[in-house]
């Protein structure tokens, strides 16, 4: 079975994990917490860095973050298909209700031009700020809607596209913040982890003693809620050594879309997220949607039996019970075709250019079957 993802190169990580015990430090402090931090930091051209143990604890960060900033705002607006974990995170406080706005079928990210309309309308009263969610690496245009809607109060959600990048910056540099994983398949993994950046120094501060310490560097503080969202000095040397290898990786998983790209152009029925020319997506998954596709589970089915492993696309957000109070069905008809029609395929930086074409058949395949189908009704 040719896997979804397969991490590259971890053996290498292991001289830096042997010297993270051999200092002693294996939690939450030690030399490759402050490499980590200083690495991403350069590479992401942002003042400050947080690295905390999963992009979930990042994205609580952020919305931390916003009680901080704006304590009035109630309502998050948010895309509704997305990753669970970009709209969890803002149920945990209990501050925030959700306000899930539909996607566009071309990008498979929030409709900018539906957001723009009711961010200017009177429906939000000014008391909402938005999540932009950077769906399977691809890129919002943050500083453009920055620029046409300056009183919204903006965040992003990274965690499936580290080291996107608009026109004028990295992804998540040019909001409040920005909240990264490293989960086991991102392109850039610690195993477990992630990270909150931010050029706003009075955000970092206080983000800084929400995250939690080993060790409280000044005792007349205030007491605030902390939480234990560190990273540890081993997951931050697996980290520390992946960063170093990016170069490498990104040019690896560049050619892998570029193989399906060419292989699967003419192939009716069979699209993907729209590249737009000054921006530059992460290339992290990718994924193909089929025009009338039988459905996630039938698809994953027909190309596991071809060898092929494959994830369907995120859900809208009505079909988890937890979240069915914040949306209704006109809020997210799109996100419900591309939840049924779209499958992520293996993506991984070695996977070679014979397992892509098998891939590939297995695809075409299966966009013959629902063709069938439909024509037999």
């Amino acid at each position: 079975m040719i896997p979804v993802f397969k991490p590259h190169s971890l053996t290498e990580s292991l001289s830096r994990i042997e010297g993270a015990i051999n200092s002693g430090w294996i939690s939450a402090n030690g030399q490759y917490v402050e490499e980590a931090a200083e690495r991403l930091r350069k590479l992401l051209q942002v003042s400050r860095v947080l690295t905390v143990n999963s992009g979930t604890a990042a994205m609580h960060l952020a919305s931390k973050a916003i009680q901080y900033i704006e304590p009035e705002i109630e309502y998050i607006v948010v895309p509704s298909c997305a990753n669970t974990f970009a709209w969890n995170p803002w149920l945990y406080d209990g501050k925030y209700k959700l306000l899930p706005m539909d996607v566009d079928l071309e990008t498979w990210n929030i409709d900018t031009n539906l957001l723009k309309y009711v961010m200017e309308s009177d429906y939000c009263d000014k008391q909402a700020a938005v999540c932009i969610v950077h769906n399977l690496g691809a890129v919002v245009d943050v500083p453009n809607l920055r620029y046409e809607l300056p009183d919204t109060l903006f965040v992003e959600d990274c965690c499936d596209c580290f080291l996107g990048s608009y026109a004028n910056g990295k992804v998540g540099t040019q909001s409040l913040c920005g909240a990264f994983s490293f989960y086991g398949n991102g392109n850039v993994t610690a195993g477990e982890g992630g990270a909150l950046v931010t050029n706003n120094e009075e955000v970092y501060a206080h983000l800084s003693r929400t995250r939690g310490k080993c060790f409280v560097e000044d005792p007349t503080l205030a007491s605030i809620l902390e939480y234990n969202y560190a990273m540890t000095n081993l997951h931050a040397a697996i980290l520390c050594d992946q960063l170093e290898r990016y170069d490498e990786m990104c040019i690896m998983k560049n050619v892998v879309h570029n193989t399906y790209r060419e292989i699967l152009a003419d192939v009716e029925n069979v699209s993907y997220q729209k590249n737009t020319e000054w921006l530059h997506n992460a290339d992290w998954a990718f994924a193909v949607r089929i025009k009338n596709s039988l459905g996630p589970l039938e698809a994953r089915e027909f190309l596991a039996e071809r060898g092929v492993d494959s994830r369907p696309m995120y859900r809208a957000m009505s079909y988890y019970d937890h979240l069915k109070q914040y949306t209704k069905p006109k809020y997210e008809e799109n996100a419900r075709i591309l939840s049924k029609e779209v499958v992520v395929l293996p993506s991984y930086p070695d996977l070679s250019s014979s397992a892509i074409e098998q891939i590939c058949d297995a695809v075409k395949a299966y966009t013959q079957k629902c063709e069938m189908e439909m024509i037999n009704g």
